[in-house]
């Protein structure tokens, strides 16, 4: 059993896989290169902001550049704002406050799961393997 999981995890790396990583690389520099800029820092504030995963490797790849700091701010803010709208999920959710309008909280729940474990169309296949 050893030897077949081995033999699976030992391969030799995709060319796609490869290729993908490279322009994330590629993307993850040029998002730390704009970020403080401010057109599009203002784009990259209307968005749902990076991933754990992709937010970590910039962390780990980029550890030195000068705007590192700037975007790892703007997304924990992101971060903070999405507790609060599932934290506003989960109160709504309760008999008292049930009747009360609801907003963007309604999905977070998903945007809470697609951002910390990911999903299907993000980390697929050999994507979480990598490095």
């Amino acid at each position: 059993m050893n030897a077949i999981l081995s033999s699976w995890t030992n391969q030799a790396s995709c060319p796609i896989c490869e290729g993908v990583q490279e322009h994330e690389r590629m993307d993850e520099g040029v998002l730390l290169d704009f970020i403080d800029e401010e057109e599009f820092s203002k784009e990259f504030e209307k968005s749902c902001g990076i991933c754990i995963r992709h937010l970590v490797r910039i962390m780990q790849t980029f550890g030195e550049h000068p705007n590192l700091l700037q975007l790892i701010g703007k997304q924990l803010h992101k971060y903070t704002f999405l507790s609060y709208e599932l934290g506003e999920y989960d109160r709504k959710r309760a008999y008292q406050f049930s009747n009360e309008p609801k907003g963007s909280e309604t999905d977070s729940w998903k945007r809470v799961l697609d951002q910390f474990a990911g999903c299907r169309e993000v980390f697929g296949n050999e994507m979480d393997h990598r490095r």
